[in-house]
């Protein structure tokens, strides 16, 4: 074999490693995000539920507000990692077509 070809070959190995780990990558991101999606859909359908709404006094009223807003905060970050890992999974597509 000539010293060209076998680079080519070489070459050639790498890029065919260099997709296996983007597959295996999205895969492991593609899991991570049905995850987090499930419990985004969870925190949306159980916001209600879970804040207990009292006006009666006024320390109350704090409490409620400070529920809503813990509640509110635990569902915005979930649905931030959700959309992170949509875009690495849009990166990790292009790369796979273009090594």
């Amino acid at each position: 074999m000539s010293e060209e070809k076998n680079a080519r070959v070489e070459e050639q190995h790498r890029v065919d490693d260099v997709v296996q780990e983007i597959k295996k990558r999205e895969e492991l991101i593609q899991s991570k995000s049905g995850g987090i999606k499930k419990s985004v859909i969870e925190l949306r359908r159980d916001f209600w539920d879970d804040v207990r709404i009292n006006l009666d006094e006024p320390e109350e009223a704090i409490e409620t507000h400070a529920s809503i807003k813990q509640q509110a905060e635990l569902l915005s970050e979930r649905e931030r990692s959700h959309g992170q890992l949509h875009e690495q999974l849009k990166i990790l597509r292009d790369l796979k077509d273009s090594p």
